[in-house]
């Protein structure tokens, strides 16, 4: 073999070596029934979707308690491997993926088990546990080494307003105090505690009206939101979710490098038709926070 056919063969063997690495597999776990699924990841962001799930089981009661919510967050799934698979293809990067399959009507995933959970069925306890354990585990991967990780808990919401909805923890009337800057935190912990507590020099209205807050980033990036620079506070007569157990116990004191947020997404956003966009949408703007906030240094992948 000449010289020259000997380079070109180690060239193509170290394009095929690249092209094996950017194919990497990483490890996708279930539990034993399949009522979770964990993507496992390899960057600073935990994705959850507690009410995507439509497995119904004959064998476990129906949560049945005053105030109990069955209903399905209908393409959160879909929505959240178009997230995944938009890292991938964009930035060879993979974030840790939470899914319950379940149905909600058997557990809800954003209640704590003393809040409605399984409205005290034992026997639907274990699927809550698994995902709430391997949410646990996906944040300690993503935290480890002291970095900062971002959690998000996807949601789908059928509100009229056709926009994103970002959950701090903080409800309408909080998010007013904030942006006339008369909010008294007190004891209130919400869900970027932690990233004010590393972030010194950044106050809580810049953090979620400023122009590198992320509702700012999702706009910016195509995709309606609030609050926002943009859209500030929803009005006194709009449906809003605030957030929700997952985000209060996720971005707790127990977590002090995790910072996050709960998102609930219109329906036209998890539509067929906008979906993908919407998950552009939303990576670019993960993107941008986590290079800010999380120190991360995340760009697109050589082609």
């Amino acid at each position: 073999m000449n010289k020259i056919k000997l380079m070109l063969l180690l060239m193509l063997l170290t394009t095929a070596a690249a092209a094996q690495k950017s194919r990497k597999k990483l490890p996708v776990h279930f539990d034993a029934e399949k009522w979770v699924e964990y993507v496992e990841g390899d960057m600073p962001l935990v994705i959850s979707v507690p009410h995507g799930g439509r497995v119904t089981v004959d064998s476990l009661p129906i949560r049945d308690c005053k105030g109990a919510i069955t209903g399905v967050d209908g393409r959160t799934i879909e929505l959240a491997r178009d997230i995944q698979h938009y890292f991938k293809k964009t930035y060879n990067l993979v974030p840790h993926i939470i899914i319950s399959h379940i149905a909600r009507k058997h557990v809800d995933q954003n209640r704590e088990l003393d809040n409605k959970a399984t409205c005290g069925y034992e026997k639907n306890e274990k699927p809550w546990h698994t995902f709430h354990n391997w949410v646990d585990s996906a944040l300690n991967l993503a935290s480890s080494n002291g970095k900062r990780a971002m959690y998000i808990d996807l949601h789908g919401h059928g509100h009229k307003n056709q926009r994103l909805e970002i959950g701090y923890n903080l409800g309408k009337s909080e998010l007013e105090k904030i942006l006339d800057e008369t909010y008294k935190h007190g004891s209130k912990y919400h869900s970027i505690t932690n990233l004010l507590k590393q972030e010194r020099g950044l106050n809580l209205k810049e953090a979620i009206f400023g122009e590198k807050a992320f509702g700012t980033f999702l706009v910016n990036n195509g995709v309606p939101a609030t609050p926002s620079s943009q859209d500030l506070v929803p009005t006194k007569e709009e449906l809003f979710f605030s957030g929700g157990d997952n985000t209060r116990r996720f971005t707790s004191e127990k977590y002090p490098n995790v910072f996050g947020l709960q998102i609930e997404c219109d329906s036209s956003a998890r539509s067929e038709a906008k979906r993908s966009n919407t998950a552009k949408g939303i990576a670019e703007a993960i993107v941008q926070y986590l290079n800010i906030y999380a120190n991360t240094q995340i760009e697109a992948a050589k082609k």
